[in-house]
């Protein structure tokens, strides 16, 4: 796992090349465990410490917002060298703009690397 996060964010703004299934699950499982940390802490030490009431949807959450919006540009990234290695336009990813429909996404990436795969 932290040899994919090493990997993601050594790549930041690099959409050329491709990913492999097994990085791509370890760098989503690495992302969110760190912004599950995050959140904990968010609720348990940050709310606490400025007053503000823990009643579940209320809380802001700053450490694990931060963290998202730092990791916007690499999942994006990530996400496009992974559609390309399994042989699909990484155009695709477009498709994660789109509510419902994102879930797609799910099934181009789960699938195998393609031989001559480079787009």
């Amino acid at each position: 796992m932290l040899e994919a996060l090493k990997y993601g964010f050594s790549n930041y703004f690099n959409f050329a090349g491709t990913t492999g299934r097994r990085l791509f699950w370890f760098w989503v499982l690495g992302i969110f465990v760190i912004a599950f940390i995050l959140s904990l802490i968010d609720v348990f030490v940050i709310d606490p410490a400025l007053g503000v009431p823990s009643t579940g949807g209320d809380a802001q959450n700053p450490l694990a917002w931060l963290f998202a919006l730092f990791t916007i540009i690499p999942n994006i990234a990530m996400g496009v060298r992974r559609l390309r290695d399994a042989g699909y336009s990484p155009w695709l990813i477009l498709l994660g703009l789109i509510p419902f429909v994102n879930l797609i996404l799910i099934y181009f990436y789960v699938q195998p690397t393609k031989a001559g795969s480079e787009l």
